[in-house]
Order: structure tokens, then sequence, then C-alpha cells
């Protein structure tokens, strides 16, 4: 008599866009955590223009400077070259893989610098942003935005 051709790709559709969604609202979630965290902390440090805090590249600067302390005045734009540098390396056939492995690695260390500097569990919050991949990173930050830096000379 009626034979239906419906397999069910309505259903899969819209477990999709609910998965997508879901995952676009925790990304922006944790997006607001990580800027509002820099931008407090930048604006404690007394870093100029704390706003690139709101910016996806340029926020690298703000975590460069927030561990001056660590790597010298000129950390600021070495994190964020390196940013861009792992970007653009992309499109590079196996270099394009093997530079953001390095800078990622790079950036677990910087966050471990700026737990050090504002919290005294700074090894259980890098242990954790490691085994996240780093999405547990943003929320450690807006954390412990309001603590005062344990460094006497601050940047």
């Amino acid at each position: 008599m009626y034979e239906s051709t419906y397999n069910g790709e309505l259903e899969l559709l819209a477990f999709f866009a609910t998965f997508l969604l879901l995952f676009l609202a925790v990304f922006i979630v944790v997006y607001v955590f990580l800027a509002i965290g820099l931008m407090k902390m930048a604006k404690r440090e007394n870093i100029e223009n704390p706003w690139l805090a709101w910016i996806p590249i340029a926020q690298s600067y703000i975590l460069g400077k927030l561990v001056s302390h660590k790597q010298g005045e000129n950390s600021g734009w070495i994190v964020l070259g390196l940013t861009i540098l792992s970007s653009f390396a992309s499109i590079i056939p196996i270099i394009g893989w093997i530079i953001p492995i390095g800078v990622g690695i790079y950036m677990f260390v910087l966050f471990h610098w700026i737990y050090e500097k504002y919290s005294n569990k700074a090894a259980l919050m890098t242990i954790f942003t490691v085994l996240t991949g780093g999405t547990l990173a943003p929320i450690f930050i807006f954390a412990i935005r309001n603590n005062e830096s344990k460094i006497e000379s601050a940047a």
C-alpha cells in the first residue's frame, strides 16, 4: 500500500542543530569569561588598552603583558606575534601543524605563569587546563581576575 521513504533525516538534522547551538552558547560564555577576566587583570596591572581583551587575536597581547615579569617588556608583542604566526602557518604543509602545536604548548606555559602570579593553586589549575585542552583556562582566568598579584614588581 503506502510506503514511507522517511528515514529520520529530520531528527538527525534537529540533533545536529541543537548540538551546534549548544556548542555556540558554551563558546560565547567561555569567550565572555576570558574577556572579562583579562580586561579586569589588565586594568589592575595598568596595561594600556585593556579593551583589547575583547578582540580575539589581540587578547593574546594582554596575555603576554600579564607575564612580562617572566618575559620582559616586549612580552605582549611576542605572544601576539606567535599567535599570528600560528594562524598563518596553518596553510603550510607539515609546518602548518607543528608550529600551532608548539604555540599551543607555549600558551599552556603562559597560562601557568598567570596562575602562579594570581593564585596559590597554579599547578592544579595548569593540570586541568592541559587535560581539557585549554577549555578551563578562561574560567580560571575569570575566577582569579580579582586576586592581587603575588609578584611585587608586576608589569
